[in-house]
């Protein structure tokens, strides 16, 4: 008799323990020091000495804006839709009017397998489809990250470096705050082109309204990838 109380005490307790399944997610960002590496590694072959100092100073004040210990990035999500924006940070005095580069706003619908990026480029702002195939790697390895046990996933990207994510199955939406998607589960650390950026704070709550990003320049997959094609972080 006391077993059978004990399950059903157990079972009630187990059902009333769901994951919530919307909330939001702020990140910080880490500058990787590969960047710089490569810039140095060219500096041989540049003809334009004074350029070439300009764009490493502009990834050297990025290192040290960074390096401060804040959000950079929220992410709202829901159980279907996710919405990823960059925070308004205040800089210091000697960096004021350095930093060029912004985190793009990312959108995904997964339950329509709507995904979308909003960003801005030469003085525009542009919204276009992101359409991927991602083929991921996942790995065996494991890690906590704020509680969560994760996993690590890695896609081979042709003449890049590989965008390596650690992702939590423990959250059932399969959010993302760069434009690669498709795990199951949430990512909660991202390492790609220059940038790592990983999840500070993670706070559930329920009915988390996600808006999908509508002012821009609509552009098709096509007009996207011939836009994108000519762009390097370096």
């Amino acid at each position: 008799m006391k077993k059978l109380i004990f399950l059903l005490f157990t079972s009630i307790i187990s059902y009333s323990q769901v994951t919530p399944t919307s909330g939001f997610v702020e990140y910080g960002i880490d500058f990787q020091d590969q960047i710089i590496e490569e810039i140095k590694k060219r500096k041989k072959n540049v003809k334009n000495r004074q350029a070439y100092n300009a764009v490493k100073g502009i990834f050297e004040n990025h290192k040290k804006i960074y390096s401060q210990n804040i959000a950079f990035l929220r992410l709202n999500f829901n159980k279907d839709k996710y919405h990823s924006t960059p925070v308004d940070i205040m800089l210091p005095d000697n960096l004021k009017g350095k930093f060029i580069f912004k985190s793009d706003i990312f959108y995904g619908d997964i339950k329509s397998n709507t995904y979308m990026r909003q960003y801005k480029k030469r003085g525009n702002t542009y919204i276009a489809p992101i359409k991927g195939d991602y083929k991921w790697d996942i790995k065996n390895q494991k890690k906590n990250i704020l509680g969560f046990s994760c996993k690590k996933a890695i896609i081979a990207i042709p003449n890049k470096n590989d965008v390596v994510v650690w992702f939590t199955p423990q959250i059932p939406v399969a959010f993302s705050p760069v434009k690669y998607y498709g795990l199951p589960g949430a990512i909660l650390e991202a390492k790609v082109s220059f940038k790592h950026i990983y999840a500070k704070e993670i706070e559930f709550k329920e009915d988390v309204e996600v808006e999908k990003p509508t002012e821009g320049i609509k552009l098709s997959a096509k007009e996207y990838e011939e836009m994108m094609s000519g762009f390097k972080p370096y």
